[in-house]
């Protein structure tokens, strides 16, 4: 939701290092990404309401950007997770996210801005 930089100042450091992964990426014959089960969409859902239930036009129809957003769970058999080398944060949210990384059994470096 970094597109949303007006509702939280936070992001928009976020904004000025934007990128994004494409959907439909393969790796030796298989597909990386999925669309989210609906357990999953309502979890992500909680971290910006306004952004993923906003209704956007794309090029096949309208819809919430929940119902457009890709899950890479895997590439090459191995948790993304574990290809998680640094997090950037605010320094608000410092505590937070080392128990989210905990909780995920990571252990990247974590910068603080």
């Amino acid at each position: 939701p970094i597109e949303d930089v007006d509702s939280d100042k936070d992001r928009f450091y976020y904004a000025q290092k934007e990128w994004r992964v494409m959907g439909n990426l393969f790796y030796r014959g298989e597909a990386l990404s999925r669309k989210l089960t609906v357990e999953e969409m309502s979890t992500i859902e909680i971290i910006s309401p306004e952004f993923f239930n906003k209704v956007q036009e794309f090029p096949t129809g309208k819809y919430r950007n929940i119902e457009q957003s890709l899950l890479i769970p895997n590439i090459g058999g191995k948790p993304v997770r574990e290809k998680i080398v640094k997090v950037v944060t605010p320094k608000r949210l410092k505590e937070e996210v080392l128990r989210v990384l905990k909780e995920a059994k990571v252990d990247p470096e974590v910068v603080v801005i």
